[in-house]
């Protein structure tokens, strides 16, 4: 079996140059689709395979990314047939492109939302992104889970839900039982994002409830 596989790693080397161009060309779309919003311009794509075309012995069956945190490296998974028989292998590549990142235009303290006040957009070589980055959609919907210095790159690990009710905020409480629903207001014991479960002090009876998040300044009695 192994010499088996090591033919067919000889033969995959052997891709033809349409082979090679179709494989480029899926790295590039899937790229495109993921960093639309980051405006990528990519210069090249490199494959860990020979670009010779001498022999065209492999039919190409499907291609899929394995690398799905999309940096500049990453591995493809290709499923062809050799000689009526369906494998699987994986070919690295690399692709040098560049795209628009944000960053901290200040410094960002923890729970902070990140907004379009505390951001700015900068270009950044693909090579430097080491871990999945933020949407631009994301601005204005997500907070900081740390604290963020100063004209960092913010990624995905540095982000949390956006807080919408604060420590000590007053805010609306709906109170279902039965038919009857009547509104409450309440005085938050701890920060809630969307759909987090907290303790929320009832002023008027001193009693301190469960409540869900729903939307800004906006919660359920549970």
């Amino acid at each position: 079996m192994q010499k088996i596989f090591c033919c067919f790693f000889f033969s995959i080397a052997f891709l033809v140059a349409d082979n090679i161009e179709m494989l480029k060309n899926k790295i590039k779309k899937e790229y495109e689709v993921f960093y639309k919003n980051h405006k990528i311009e990519i210069h090249t794509i490199t494959l860990g395979l020979s670009q010779s075309s001498q022999i065209n012995e492999v039919q190409i069956k499907k291609v899929v990314l394995d690398s799905r945190d999309f940096l500049a490296q990453g591995k493809l998974k290709i499923i062809f047939l050799y000689k009526n028989k369906e494998y699987a292998h994986f070919v690295e590549y690399y692709i040098d492109a560049t795209l628009k990142a944000i960053f901290a235009k200040n410094e960002i303290k923890k729970s902070q939302d990140i907004s379009t006040e505390n951001i700015r957009l900068k270009p950044i070589e693909l090579s430097r992104i080491l871990s999945p980055i933020i949407n631009p959609k994301d601005v204005n919907h997500v907070g900081a889970k740390i604290f963020i210095p100063k004209e960092t790159l913010i990624t995905q690990n540095l982000i949390e839900s956006k807080i919408l009710i604060r420590k000590n905020d007053t805010f609306l409480a709906v109170y279902k039982e039965g038919n009857m629903q009547i509104q409450l207001t309440l005085i938050a014991r701890e920060d809630g994002a969307k759909n987090a479960i907290i303790e929320a002090l009832n002023p008027e009876t001193k009693k301190v409830l469960r409540v869900r998040i729903l939307t800004n300044n906006m919660g359920e009695v549970l």
